[in-house]
């Protein structure tokens, strides 16, 4: 993680305001003459990912790609490389959260995706860099915006949660939940939740955590209308079945789209000891 003096801000926030605002572009007609190259140099790219605190030196390759290629600051920090990565994503990938926030706090959207609709928050949670999620996440004024903007999911219906998850990377997945607003977790009722993911990859660990932060994602339903205790069931994850049910009992109640309980999908996919398990909770469907 970078350094925490901030003593840099000042003179790296001046001198990229400098640039903005100066000219670059040979002709006003570069632009509808179709001159203007919408490929970030790798100049650029190797600046953000070669030099870990040096915003300076970010700073004087930003100054000497606009001279060269003629074309103004803004044009070029806009720029993408062939696979859709902003200077987001480079700097999410890379753990650079000095350069996160520089062009963060000087307006450039967050809620820019790749090719494959990553936002530079699936990049740092995949990547374990919980220095630039954290610069991203400061920087929304509003939990709403905030929590919309972690549940994004990407080209595979993944979300940030779900990356930290795949990644084993636990401090991102913790910090994540503790940065959702508890009001928000009933109204995200459609598609997988972070619990769902841990089950699939059989991680208690990350399942225990999820349960602890937000309880409520016991309760998330996918488009089937299957809680994460239906999707243990079916996967015959007994450690983890035994896990939700220690946590609260009544998800044994909770029926899918199709009237299914959690034991239901369970007999149904000849998993003897998950049943077994469910079968120790009294309630009615134990006569069934």
């Amino acid at each position: 993680m970078e350094a925490k003096n901030s003593n840099w801000k000042t003179p790296c926030y001046e001198k990229l305001q400098e640039l903005l605002k100066k000219r670059f572009s040979a002709s006003d007609n570069q632009i509808q003459i179709g001159l203007i190259e919408d490929t970030m140099s790798h100049e650029l790219y190797n600046a953000v990912r070669n030099n870990k605190n040096d915003v300076n030196n970010f700073l004087d390759v930003l100054e000497q790609v606009c001279r060269e290629k003629q074309i103004d600051c803004s044009t070029v920090l806009h720029q993408a490389t062939p696979t859709g990565d902003s200077l987001h994503h480079v700097a999410a990938e890379y753990g650079r959260e000095r350069i996160a926030e520089l062009l963060v706090d000087n307006n450039f959207s967050l809620v820019v995706t790749n090719n494959r609709k990553d936002t530079a928050i699936h990049v740092a949670a995949r990547a374990k860099n919980i220095g630039v999620m954290r610069v991203i996440l400061s920087k929304f004024d509003d939990a709403r915006s905030k929590d919309d903007f972690i549940m994004l999911p990407n080209k595979l219906g993944k979300r940030a949660l779900h990356e930290a998850i795949l990644s084993k990377y636990l401090e991102g997945l913790n910090f994540l939940l503790s940065e959702q607003s508890e009001s928000r977790v009933s109204h995200k009722s459609r598609g997988n939740s972070p619990l769902h993911a841990a089950i699939s990859e059989n991680n208690i660990a990350f399942l225990k955590n999820i349960v602890h932060e937000k309880e409520g994602l016991m309760y998330f339903r996918d488009e089937h209308g299957n809680t994460p205790l239906h999707y243990a069931a079916y996967i015959g994850y007994v450690e983890g079945v035994r896990e939700l049910l220690n946590k609260s009992n009544l998800v044994v109640f909770q029926r899918n789209s199709n009237g299914d309980l959690p034991i239901h999908i369970a007999c149904q996919s000849s998993r003897v000891q998950v049943v077994k398990q469910l079968l120790r909770i009294e309630c009615p469907y134990t006569r069934f």
